[in-house]
């Protein structure tokens, strides 16, 4: 009985720690899409620098 629960518990660590993996690398993505963005904007201001006047 007492196999099973730790069998159990092993299971619903990997399950956690999946999900850990899974969250991280999400936020990664979008981590690394608004460094993009942010960078294709600081690149346009600087082209058009003429235009923009404050």
């Amino acid at each position: 009985m007492a196999r099973a629960g730790g069998i159990t518990n092993a299971v619903n660590v990997g399950i956690a720690v999946q999900a850990d993996w899974e969250n991280r690398e999400f936020i990664s993505h979008i981590s690394l899409n608004i460094r993009r963005l942010f960078e294709f904007l600081v690149q346009f201001v600087v082209r058009n620098d003429q235009w923009v006047r404050y």
